[in-house]
């Protein structure tokens, strides 16, 4: 949920913003906005009426849905402070899956140029991550991850580690500070909270992944974790939950998998490209969380 600073208190304020906001028009919602030069952060209403949906229960869960996909964008939203009035006019919203309505919501804000006009370009479209990772004959490692670095640095992400010394490519690791942005703009189909597993205060370690092509990690296995990865170009991954590795696996752009703690699998680069895969770490133990160390190679090429 958002905090009592992004909040209306009193009606007088939300009324101003009926009478004289700007309005997104869409078939479920729409938004009325106000800049707002006097107050230092924006502040945020969801209004569903009666006669959108009856149940007070229902209403309040797509108010508390609605809040929390606001809270994810709240770091991307510029030219200063807003009042910002989200009117929902259907019962359809109360069904629509995370992603949609994140998308739908994302959108509309969007239009508005209350968010940052390259929110969910950049480094997010695959399409951006094919023109970064061109094709083998002209792939140039150090390069492709520099790249990568300053288009996340352009994102607002702040980067905390660049490594390039992995035998099957690299990997950036960005600041835990920003993993709401990072949950919010690589793995829209599921919130924050899922994204936790019941840990809020546990590091998620947000990572991009480089992977030359054809290259393999090694077969392991977490204790402590599980891991949820989306692919941002196409790739292959191997899962399994014994130590048969098993039949590879293709993946697409925009897969998203999830692996268990405890689950072996192999992530691996793609024929003739690289494969680049966004990462998040998943602790499953609260009183030992899993680290670097808690890697259980099964199966090496690199001989680690």
């Amino acid at each position: 949920m958002i905090t009592q600073q992004h909040r209306f208190h009193g009606h007088g304020s939300l009324r101003y913003v009926y009478k004289h906001g700007q309005m997104v028009r869409g078939r479920l919602l729409s938004i009325k906005y106000v800049p707002n030069p006097y107050r230092r952060h924006s502040r945020i209403s969801v209004v569903v009426s009666k006669k959108v949906l009856k149940s007070a229960p229902g209403r309040n869960r797509i108010r508390r849905r609605i809040y929390e996909i606001i809270r994810t964008l709240l770091p991307h939203m510029t030219n200063g402070p807003h009042d910002i009035a989200v009117l929902v006019f259907s019962s359809e919203v109360a069904a629509l899956p995370h992603a949609q309505l994140y998308h739908l919501v994302a959108g509309q804000l969007k239009d508005a140029k209350i968010i940052n006009p390259w929110y969910n370009s950049a480094i997010m479209n695959p399409r951006t991550i094919t023109d970064i990772i061109t094709k083998a004959d002209d792939y140039q490692k150090d390069s492709a991850i520099q790249q990568i670095v300053t288009a996340l640095e352009a994102s607002g992400y702040t980067v905390r580690e660049v490594n390039t010394s992995k035998p099957w490519g690299g990997y950036v690791r960005l600041d835990n500070d920003d993993v709401a942005q990072f949950v919010a703009d690589f793995f829209p189909m599921i919130s924050l909270a899922d994204a936790q597993k019941g840990n809020p205060d546990a590091p998620l370690s947000p990572k991009v992944l480089l992977v030359d092509p054809e290259l393999r990690l090694s077969w392991q296995r977490h204790n402590r974790r599980a891991e949820c990865w989306i692919f941002l170009t196409d790739g292959y991954y191997h899962r399994s939950k014994t130590d048969d590795e098993g039949e590879r696996q293709a993946a697409q752009a925009g897969e998203l998998v999830q692996f268990e703690a405890g689950e072996r699998h192999r992530l691996v680069g793609a024929d003739g490209t690289p494969t680049v895969v966004a990462e998040i770490w998943q602790h499953t133990d609260p009183e030992h969380l899993s680290d670097e160390d808690d890697i259980i190679r099964i199966q090496d090429d690199f001989s680690r």
